[in-house]
């Protein structure tokens, strides 16, 4: 089991929730810390989701050609097509602080 350090001021409480989301693992430098910590906000039997881009080459397309580099929606440099998160690689990070996926949902996902 993979255990995360987290060092908090004396006296500061972590609520716990039934559920957590996120859409930022693609921002992070190292997701599996981040998916690491999460699960420690999730109550015992709660829901964790994510929400993240896929990192493929139609990801690449939309979300940096597109989305930043074209349109110009998103500032340029927002996002680092390497730290996109696969299917895959999200799998096994949750599996690794033991949570169970239940469904996948969205485009490319080959499960």
């Amino acid at each position: 089991m993979t255990n995360l350090l987290v060092a908090l001021p004396t006296g500061v409480k972590i609520k716990l929730f039934d559920s957590r989301s996120s859409e930022v693992l693609e921002h992070v430098e190292e997701p599996w810390a981040f998916v690491a910590y999460c699960s420690n906000l999730v109550k015992k039997d709660g829901d964790l989701i994510f929400t993240t881009i896929n990192r493929t080459i139609q990801s690449r397309i939309l979300a940096i050609e597109l989305a930043e580099r074209i349109v110009g929606l998103l500032p340029r440099g927002t996002h680092d097509w390497e730290k996109f998160v696969t299917v895959e690689e999200l799998i096994m990070d949750l599996r690794e602080v033991k949570f169970r996926v239940e469904d996948i949902k969205g485009k490319n996902n080959r499960n």
